[in-house]
């Protein structure tokens, strides 16, 4: 069972093998709350540096729920997973979407400062993975005009839309969509490889990744894609010359 815990304004560092809950004041009295949720891996003891994964979850979803779900790959990197829910509350179910304005972008550097005053976090190790929605998100917020420091980011099942990529120092960008779904009947696979023509361009390095199945949701059977993904972010994986040696012809 999902351990969580709901805690007041202002919590402090993500605590050990739990998901917490927990909200931000909002900037300016009109605006609403920020809430979000964090995970630090099981022995995580808060003495040391330690890589932050932002994860913002897809539409109709919940910062709660995603964190949870993304659990593993905090564990599998030793990293505190801190996730920021959307703010459009979906009528009649349990969820939220994205507004699409500032305010989204805005809701993730405030999450990422709030992390970094609450835990020791290695600055230089801060990735983001978002689904449909939130990938969008992700990718919009990592190319803003305003500069990001930012290790690396997946991007899963989304549509490539309004997005002008730059070259951005150090980054590097997974794409992943799964080969048979669609989103408003147009192909994710489509949009995830037009995505990778438009990095490639601007010399950001990209993986592509085109998994089995029609699943609007991910990560079912993909683990290993996503320690891959982490090691090329960390420089212990040439995932790059991997895929195409893999592709290579062999003899005989």
């Amino acid at each position: 069972m999902l351990a969580c815990l709901a805690v007041p304004l202002g919590a402090e560092g993500a605590r050990a093998g739990k998901v917490i809950e927990g909200e931000l004041a909002p900037v300016r009295k009109k605006d609403e709350p920020l809430v979000y949720a964090t995970y630090a891996p099981a022995g995580h003891k808060g003495d040391k540096p330690v890589p932050l994964i932002i994860a913002v979850h897809a539409g109709r979803g919940t910062a709660k729920h995603f964190v949870g779900f993304l659990r593993s790959v905090a564990e599998a990197n030793g990293a505190i997973l801190a996730g920021p829910q959307g703010f459009r509350e979906v009528i009649g179910a349990d969820g939220y979407w994205w507004k699409g304005d500032t305010g989204d972008l805005l809701a993730i550097d405030r999450l990422i400062a709030h992390m970094k005053k609450h835990n020791k976090i290695d600055a230089n190790k801060v990735t983001l993975i978002g689904l449909a929605d939130g990938a969008e998100l992700a990718l919009k917020w990592a190319f803003a005009k305003r500069k990001r420091k930012l290790h690396g980011l997946i991007a899963v099942n989304f549509l490539w839309k309004g997005i002008s990529p730059h070259r951005t120092k150090g980054l590097k960008v997974c794409l992943f969509a799964s080969n048979d779904a669609k989103e408003k009947k147009a192909s994710l696979r489509a949009h995830a490889e037009k995505g990778h023509k438009a990095l490639e361009r601007v010399k950001i390095p990209t993986v592509l990744r085109i998994m089995p199945g029609s699943s609007r949701s991910f990560f079912h059977r993909w683990d290993s894609e996503f320690r891959k993904a982490f090691q090329w972010f960390d420089g212990t994986l040439d995932w790059p010359k991997a895929l195409a040696d893999a592709e290579k012809p062999k003899d005989g």
